[in-house]
């Protein structure tokens, strides 16, 4: 279920996303509920539409929406019936994914960049195995 709008420069707030989760979940069983993006969040390289930065404080703001405290989800003092602790849960398990999902890709993006160092390094020590002979012209002995 889209909760974030990435086109949209202005950060949800843990509380918005947690009430279109809610909503949601009045017509998709919690146990099949798992919350998104609208869309998807454009490559930043090509498109600069939603900064990195933007991108992820709404993720963030997802992720915090789920793991709040539970009287952020039950302002009623009342028990939690079956639906919503399967709904809790599901979402617990949903922003560990995305907490997961996002190391995953820093380490990855600090893997490929120590392998450009390196690659670098290497390139900049490399000297051809033999230089072509110097092309002089030849010089007039008088």
């Amino acid at each position: 279920m889209g909760v974030v709008a990435p086109i949209d420069p202005r950060i949800e707030t843990p509380e918005e996303v947690r009430d279109r989760t809610l909503v949601a979940a009045r017509v998709i069983p919690p146990n099949q509920l798992g919350t998104t993006d609208d869309c998807g969040f454009a490559p930043f390289s090509d498109d600069d539409s939603t900064s990195r930065d933007t991108a992820f404080a709404k993720i963030r703001a997802r992720v915090m929406a789920v793991i709040w405290p539970p009287r952020f989800w039950t302002p009623m003092k009342r028990p939690l019936d079956d639906e919503e602790r399967e709904l809790r849960r599901v979402a617990m398990e949903n922003a560990r994914s995305v907490l997961a999902a996002r190391r995953r890709a820093e380490e990855e993006l600090l893997h490929a960049k120590e392998e450009l160092e390196r690659k670098s390094s290497q390139l900049e020590a490399w000297s051809p195995p033999c230089a072509p002979p110097s092309k002089q012209p030849p010089t007039a002995s008088w």
